[in-house]
């Protein structure tokens, strides 16, 4: 449906006319009959609320997401430390061992 026919909805024949001679065109909102004012806004209000549940689960997701890529930095880089410290501690015990000979 095009905005022009969105438009012209709901106007008189005079109405069509003076917009057809580039004359101004009277919006006149038309709520359904199949659908009142109060299913709307509970609509509205249901929908806010699924907004807000989705956003509280998203949140507890990301502290997770965080709280695991910080595990995940904090082993690796005591494996890293872990790592370093056999190796110095190996090349100490190496230089000690030659300079006993």
């Amino acid at each position: 449906m095009s905005l022009f026919m969105f438009g012209s909805m709901g106007m008189t024949p005079e109405h069509r006319e003076k917009s057809s001679k580039g004359g101004s065109i009277p919006i006149r909102l038309r709520s359904r009959s199949s659908c009142s004012s109060s299913n709307t806004i509970h609509h509205f209000h249901q929908l806010c609320l699924e907004a807000e549940e989705m956003s509280r689960i998203l949140v507890v997701e990301m502290e997770i997401l965080i709280i695991s890529l910080g595990m995940l930095y904090y082993f690796v880089s005591l494996q890293f430390a872990g790592l370093l410290g056999f190796l110095f501690g190996s090349l100490v015990i190496l230089m000690n061992e030659l300079l006993n000979e």
